[in-house]
Parts: C-alpha cells; sequence; structure tokens
C-alpha cells in the first residue's frame, strides 16, 4: 500500500493543533454567538444590512490578519492541505459570523438608555408557518424607518392596515439605531 504524501492534522506538531482547534473554537463561537444573540439583536437594527456587511467585513478582514500573521510565525501550518485549509476556513468562517453578533450586541446592550417614541405606520401584515406553528409579522413605516416585527396572534389581530403604532427608537452604542416595541400602543 502507498504511503500518502500528505500528513493529516493529528501528525502535526502539537503547536499546529492548538492553533487548529482554536481555530474550531473560534468558527463554533460564532455560529453559536450568531444562533443565541446576533440575530436577535440585529432584528431591530434600522439600516441593519449596513450594519452587518460593515462588521462581518471587519471580521473577514481580522481573519486575513491573523491568517497572515500564522503563516508568518508558523509557516509549515500551510503545507499540509487539510490543515490549511481547516485554519483558513474556521477563522474566516468563525470571525465572520462572531464579530457582527458581537457588534450587535454591544450595540444594544450599551445603548442610549433614552427612547425616542416615534408613531409608526402598520404598511402590511403577513401570517408565516413552520413546522405546523403559525408567526404573525407586521411591517411598519416611519419617515425612513421600514421594520419587520414579530408579534403575537392577539396582536396581530387587533391591527389593521393603516393603523398607527407607537414604537421607541434608541441610539445604539456603535452609532446604529434600533427600534424598539415591547409597548405597541395603537394610536
Amino acid at each position: 500500500m502507498a504511503q500518502s504524501l500528505y500528513k493529516t492534522v493529528s501528525e502535526t506538531s502539537p503547536v499546529n493543533k492548538r492553533i487548529y482547534i482554536s481555530c474550531m473554537v473560534v468558527m463554533g463561537a460564532g455560529i453559536i454567538s450568531l444562533a443565541s444573540y446576533g440575530t436577535y439583536y440585529a432584528h431591530g437594527i434600522v439600516n441593519n444590512i449596513q450594519f452587518l456587511l460593515l462588521y462581518a467585513s471587519a471580521g473577514l478582514l481580522l481573519a486575513l490578519l491573523l491568517i497572515l500573521i500564522i503563516r508568518s510565525k508558523q509557516p509549515d501550518v500551510f503545507t499540509i492541505p487539510s490543515l490549511k485549509n481547516g485554519v483558513c476556513g474556521y477563522l474566516i468562517i468563525g470571525l465572520g459570523l462572531l464579530v457582527p453578533s458581537v457588534a450587535c450586541y454591544v450595540n444594544y446592550k450599551y445603548a442610549d438608555p433614552a427612547v425616542i417614541y416615534h408613531i409608526f405606520k402598520v404598511e402590511n401584515k403577513n401570517i408565516s408557518t413552520s413546522k405546523g406553528r403559525s408567526y404573525y409579522h407586521v411591517f411598519l413605516h416611519y419617515d425612513q424607518i421600514d421594520k419587520h416585527i414579530n408579534i403575537n396572534k392577539w396582536v396581530y389581530q387587533t391591527l389593521k392596515l393603516g393603523d398607527n403604532v407607537k414604537g421607541g427608537v434608541r441610539h445604539g452604542a456603535l452609532g446604529y439605531d434600533f427600534v424598539t416595541f415591547y409597548d405597541l400602543e395603537l394610536q
């Protein structure tokens, strides 16, 4: 039987294994943070596409910087294809998810406590179903703010198209405003 020309991750030095495992942990943290609080906090950001693109790009740049640092300090990581692909992929995916999730949390957690209330107009209502469960949504508009929010069935049945709803806007710590609808009030 022919011997493989390539080493596997388990056949490398302990330093390379630690780098590989650290990159796996970064990717796991990115996925968990996105699933646990990244999507929740990103939902209310007024300009959420711009926010997520900015911080995902920052995460990707950070990943590329770390890859260059690893390449200069530990070049033999990049001689083993499976190790190189794992390190690069895990860092890019992990930091691409982790940085925007943490930024969403920081923007929300350390936001200005003052809430500025606005009257939003109900533009559209929608019901979606998934796995036998119904989800109720309304699309609200104010000035340049368009928001899609999830609501409970009772509020959905109460609201009508064209109704005005009072909702708060807070200034986030990173400069991105977000809408809070904890106390929907018909106006």
